[in-house]
């Protein structure tokens, strides 16, 4: 999810900065990040830094945790629905910060715009590994680990 959301937020014009370990540091800056933050290494938040936007594609942080940080009109987002995200959606209610999760059916135009960035190559995804459906085991302890660089792929027909 974190490879395709810095390389779509760069191509919609937003100045990405992009958190990793070090083993992905040359990966995210590729991908288009201009400021590349290895949390192994630092803390990725700096009080004098303030964010439009924090997605937080692995849950990592709390909403109430990393609300400082954001711009008066700033959200976190999260594609993995938490307690404390549910309790910072309701922050919306009496601040202008707010905390969301991200549920989304796919429509077609946005498919198909995502399908021409992939042709013309201004999208790239990024595979990690690739298993045969009788792996499909193997490949979920990769899954597990956290550590996929990318999307791990299942090949259903040989």
């Amino acid at each position: 999810m974190g490879t395709f959301a810095v390389q779509i937020a760069k191509k919609m014009g937003a100045k990405v900065a992009g958190v990793c370990g070090t083993g992905n540091i040359d990966l995210v800056r590729g991908l288009g990040a201009e400021r590349v933050l290895d949390y192994t290494r630092e803390d990725i938040f700096d009080p004098g830094r303030l964010y439009d936007v924090i997605f937080d594609a692995v849950a990592a942080h709390d909403f109430w945790r990393v609300r400082k940080y954001l711009r008066e009109e700033g959200c976190y987002l999260s594609t993995l629905p938490s307690a404390g995200l549910f309790m910072g959606t309701l922050a919306g209610f009496v601040s202008s910060k707010k905390a969301a999760f991200i549920l989304m059916k796919a429509r077609g135009k946005d498919l198909e715009v995502l399908n021409a960035w992939i042709e013309s190559g201004e999208l790239k995804p990024v595979i990690d590994s690739l298993f045969s459906l009788d792996e499909i085991q193997a490949a979920h302890r990769r899954s597990e680990t956290g550590r996929a660089r990318g999307k791990i792929i299942i090949r259903v027909k040989p």
